[in-house]
């Protein structure tokens, strides 16, 4: 082979390497450029999606925020005020019942959600426990209005002490969450509480005058005990204790009343007698010396329905004259009888007596007369 054609095959050989290392370089860069678009469509899908769960997340997030603050302002509804302190005055069990529901539901829907974030996980833990002293509360306002349904206690005895037992249990779990409440309601049960200690001191006051056991009027009861205790008695509420007390006090009255009728006729037929007594005839009493007595005097009683005296003394001049000495009372008239001192002459008997002299001038019930002279 010559010279000048082994350079012809040389550089052909050269000039094939040369074609083949520039298809294979292009090859690969073609590979290469196919390869990054390729990593470039995928690194904007990977984006893409990032950004739409990104997207994703945040709408559910604010889902969730959404549902919180509609749960919150739902369950401000049932306060008074937006502070949360006392129970709103238009509360019922079914407006609680609404709100219970709403916190179930996003508890089954959120509870386990990845996307809520720690905040609102701990919002809706602060909601839940704030909910919890709805239902308390509204008890305890419920079984106050059933103790006061017109502003007086309507609950007597011993269901009034089971119901202010059971609101004091109560009220002690909210002492210190809901501190204005307890404060409140405490102070209303201490009310309650003096109520129920004054109906029950009515009720006592009643079985001072009553015997229930015997369903009599006690005995010495006066007309003034009875008005204080029927006045106390109409004080009361209008409860099954003041018509229990009511339905005792008619058979004190009517007691009282006969007692007082049969007083006011004993007391008439008395005076009667008196003045039957006052207009009486009788006015001189025969002794058994033949002497007159002209009326009783000091130390004698007489009885009118018996024309009659009891004990005393009288004084005779000799002979059966006049008694002197004393004063004498007979039909009502006194006539006045000069002292012995002054009469004026000696030998004067007098006449005295124990026991009772009839009108016939004699001695009942076994007395005696006695005589002498001075």
């Amino acid at each position: 082979m010559t010279k000048k054609k082994m350079t012809f095959l040389a550089v052909t050989a050269v000039a094939v390497i040369g074609i083949s290392g520039g298809a294979v370089y292009a090859y690969n860069y073609q590979q290469e450029q196919t390869r990054q678009e390729q990593v470039k469509i995928e690194q904007e899908k990977k984006e893409a999606a990032e950004k739409a769960e990104r997207e994703r997340a945040a709408e559910a997030k604010a889902e969730i925020e959404k549902q919180l603050d509609t749960i919150e302002q739902n369950m401000k509804a049932l306060y008074a005020n937006e502070d949360m302190k006392m129970p709103a005055d238009g509360l019922t069990q079914d407006k609680i019942d609404a709100v219970q529901k709403e916190l179930d539901a996003f508890k089954e829907t959120y509870g386990a959600d990845p996307d809520a974030s720690k905040e609102q996980a701990a919002r809706f833990e602060s909601l839940e426990k704030e909910f919890q002293y709805i239902p308390a509360m509204f008890e305890i306002v419920g079984t106050y209005g059933s103790l006061y349904p017109e502003g007086q206690l309507a609950v007597p005895g011993d269901d009034a002490n089971h119901l202010l037992t059971k609101m004091k249990t109560s009220l002690e779990a909210l002492k210190t969450s809901k501190p204005d409440f307890y404060s409140e309601y405490m102070g209303k049960v201490d009310e309650a509480q003096n109520a129920l200690a004054g109906q029950q001191a009515v009720r006592e006051a009643v079985f001072m005058i009553y015997d229930k056991e015997t369903g009599a009027m006690v005995d010495g009861v006066t007309r003034e005990q009875y008005q204080d205790v029927l006045e106390a008695v109409n004080g009361l509420p209008e409860n099954t204790l003041k018509a229990e007390l009511l339905g005792y006090l008619p058979t004190v009255e009517q007691t009282l009343t006969a007692q007082e009728e049969a007083e006011r006729k004993a007391a008439q037929e008395s005076q009667q007698r008196k003045q039957a007594s006052g207009n009486g005839t009788g006015s001189q009493v025969s002794n058994s010396d033949g002497g007159t007595s002209s009326g009783y005097t000091e130390g004698e009683t007489y009885s009118g329905n018996e024309d009659s005296w009891s004990g005393g003394s009288e004084y005779y001049s000799s002979g059966g004259s006049e008694p002197s000495g004393e004063s004498s009372t007979v039909g009502g008239a006194e006539e006045e009888i000069p002292p012995k001192d002054q009469i004026g002459y000696m030998g004067e008997e007098y006449q005295s007596w124990t026991g009772t002299i009839t009108g016939g001038g004699e001695i009942k019930g076994g007395g005696t007369w006695e005589g002498g002279t001075w």
